[in-house]
């Protein structure tokens, strides 16, 4: 780049290496050495430069500086005493000089996914094309293909867009296949070795470019760089102080911002303003490395019995164990927009924690605290069958954990079941948790079992026993003073009160709920509440009312990025419209929901939207499509032991009809098909939407 501008400095540009330099006192005479002024004058190295320098449109570029910061204020005393010159210093440190200007140098450019992308747009990505380049180097006629272009953009990706580390995996490429060396990435540093030997020493392997940097820190530094290898996806600045032991009145910002000068970390700045410390996972890997050789060091080095290491995770386990508990309650107020964000933003930290926790049985204690309150964020945000693995091998592991522990735990594990569709698991776990409760005395303990007990009940068409639950549940949580509580099971005895024909007393429930929502700020338990009076206006035959009950529901939870509700109002919007005399656009909103299904393992609903989409083919005159689904719909909901009742009773006059034109010999068949499918078949006929115009025309 330096060359490039020579046409602007009529005195030249100076290029002066200080990689090799190890005393800034040598910095003036390695500037002497590149101007070609050795013994020249009888005055200082430095004063030789200004006196040649002054009145001269030059450019000195100062490369590798970081290893020489002392040397500093001799480019400041340079640009003071030469008007024209110009100083370009690269650095993997600032020189926090008066009116330095810093250019960050960021990665090479490569799109997030490769999905989607042609080998035309890759190849234009600096990344794939430094990659491709160098292999060419190494191998003859190497190019990038169909079938390597994934794997490229994915090593790239993998060693986070750095010129070096692409030019270093590049190289493996004489003995490796791109697939061969994306799946040795995960021990990255002996695979990226053996660069050319022409180059310096630190740019021959991927240990060595990073240890340049690393070397430059205090003991201190060196301390909290590889402390923060614990955390994954970065950290805020709280928990970095409680990971790194920062002691109160301690600069930790300073601290952070000296490994950020170094370019060891760098800092993002969060929706809520507040700072978030992240490491290139390639840094982090090398951190992690000097992590585990500080626990095996001398052991009056050690912070604790079991090493630096330990007690590090320890220390990383306890804060986000801290931060579960403190989500668990604030996603049910009025931050809870903000804690879903920051609970999505330390998943990868979380998922850590529990990894760790679960490695030894004494810790495992700690996972099982860590799961029971996530459960709720795991159910709302989407990652249900992620949260049942970590709930379930918790509570195996934690076979010896505080009772109250394990029956939050419990609720959680079993209202997730019930949600994925497994009602038989969620009941054994519901009822072991009131068992617990009861046991303790824990009101919101029993009382949450007793809820969610009622939705199974429910779920399996037992109404007269869901509403027992929820009573008895509303009226402990009323007991216990526990507006959330109250506001939810009086949102599932209203909808189950109104089913049975009390609509005026179960209305009155949803409307009571509704209100206790948005005086505590849960937009989410809103829109659950919204979600059942469309429901109960949908059954009342207010088709319009429904809608917008059930389209205000979608918009107030897909803004929290829950996932839940939406797929249900989707699915309940579907028979609104299908009930309304629009089939077209019922099955708009029923192919939407069974994406979400999909994406989420909703079975209960995907078996609603099947018999939705069953319903609005026999509307359209496809009684073969509409046998088929409803088949299927059938078959699923019996496998979850799931009532279809409710729904099959507002929507069989559509079947009906179709049944009786096709007659019982053919629908019988088409039925027993649509049980045969598996749950992906059937909703890809579903929403097979090309597939029912070649049927319709």
């Amino acid at each position: 780049m330096a060359e490039s501008l020579t046409d602007e400095f009529e005195d030249g540009v100076f290029l002066v290496p200080l990689a090799s330099v190890g005393d800034h006192r040598l910095v003036a005479p390695s500037i002497v050495k590149a101007l070609g002024l050795d013994g020249e004058g009888e005055s200082s190295p430095s004063g030789r430069v200004k006196e040649y320098l002054r009145g001269k449109e030059t450019l000195l570029v100062l490369d590798n500086f970081e290893h020489v910061l002392d040397g500093a204020t001799l480019a400041s005393e340079l640009l003071s005493a030469c008007p024209k010159l110009k100083v370009l210093a690269t650095s993997r440190s600032l020189l926090h000089l008066y009116g330095e200007q810093e250019h960050p140098v960021p990665p090479l450019s490569l799109p997030e996914s490769d999905a989607g992308h042609s080998i035309e747009e890759l190849s234009g990505c600096e990344s794939v094309r430094l990659f491709v380049e160098r292999a060419r180097d190494v191998k003859f006629g190497f190019a990038l293909t169909d079938g390597n272009a994934s794997d490229i953009a994915e090593i790239c990706r993998r060693l986070d867009r750095l010129p070096l580390a692409i030019e270093l995996a590049a190289a493996r490429v004489r003995m490796l296949s791109p697939g061969g060396v994306l799946r040795r990435l995960d021990d990255r540093m002996k695979l990226l070795a053996g660069g050319a030997r022409d180059l310096p020493e630190r740019h021959q392997s991927l240990r060595g470019a990073i240890a340049w940097s690393h070397d430059l820190l205090g003991k201190h530094e060196k301390f909290i760089f590889r402390r923060l290898a614990v955390f994954s996806g970065g950290c805020t600045p709280e928990a970095a102080r409680k990971v790194c032991g920062f002691e109160a009145g301690t600069d930790m910002y300073g601290e952070l911002r000296s490994l950020e000068d170094k370019s060891l970390i760098h800092h993002e700045e969060t929706p809520d303003g507040e700072p978030r410390f992240t490491m290139l996972e390639t840094i982090r890997e090398y951190a992690s490395e000097k992590l585990e050789e500080s626990a095996e060091a001398d052991e009056s080095e050690k912070s604790s019995a079991n090493g630096e290491a330990e007690e590090a995770r320890l220390r990383h386990a306890e804060h986000f164990l801290a931060f579960a508990e403190a989500g668990n309650v604030e996603l049910r107020g009025p931050r809870q927009a903000g804690w879903m964000a920051a609970l999505e933003r330390d998943h990868d930290n979380v998922r850590a924690a529990l990894s760790w926790s679960l490695e030894e049985p004494g810790r495992a204690a700690i996972a099982l605290r860590i799961s029971g309150a996530m459960g709720w964020f795991w159910d709302i945000g989407g990652h249900m069958e992620e949260g049942w693995r970590w709930l379930r091998e918790s509570l195996e592991k934690a076979s010896d954990a505080p009772d109250g522990a394990r029956a939050a735990a419990l609720n959680g594990a079993g209202y997730i079941s019930m949600n994925l569709g497994h009602l038989d698991r969620a009941d054994s776990l519901l009822e072991e948790a009131l068992d617990i409760g009861r046991r303790l005395g824990g009101k919101s303990i029993a009382a949450t079992s007793l809820m969610w007990l009622g939705m199974v009940a429910l779920y399996r068409g037992d109404a007269p026993r869901a509403e027992e639950r929820f009573a008895q549940s509303l009226e402990i949580f009323r007991g216990a003073g526990d507006e959330w509580g109250c506001a939810g099971a009086a949102t599932l005895l209203g909808g189950v009160v109104c089913e049975r024909g009390d609509s005026d007393r179960g209305r009155s429930l949803l409307e009571e709920a509704l209100g206790i929502y948005r005086r505590i700020g849960d937009d989410i338990g809103a829109g659950a509440g919204l979600n059942n009076l469309g429901l109960i206006a949908l059954f009342s035959g207010d088709y319009e009312g429904a809608s917008s009950y059930l389209e205000e529901s979608i918009v107030i939870c897909r803004r929290l990025g829950n996932k839940w509700y939406p797929a249900a109002g989707l699915c309940g919007l579907g028979h609104a419209k299908l009930l309304a005399g629009e089939p077209g656009a019922a099955e708009k909103f029923y192919r939407e929901a069974i994406s979400l299904c999909r994406e989420q393992k909703q079975r209960m609903i995907l078996a609603e939207c099947l018999e939705g989409m069953a319903a609005s083919s026999a509307e359209r005159g496809d009684a073969l499509r509409a046998a088929t689904l409803s088949g299927a719909a059938l078959a699923l909901s019996e496998a979850m032991d799931y009532s279809l009742d409710e729904i099959r009773s507002l929507l069989s006059p559509f079947l009906e009809k179709s049944r009786a034109r096709l007659g019982e010999a053919a629908w019988g068949t088409a039925v027993s098909e649509g049980r045969s499918m598996t749950l992906d078949e059937a909703a890809e006929r579903a929403t097979d939407e090309e597939g029912r115009r070649r049927i319709v025309g």
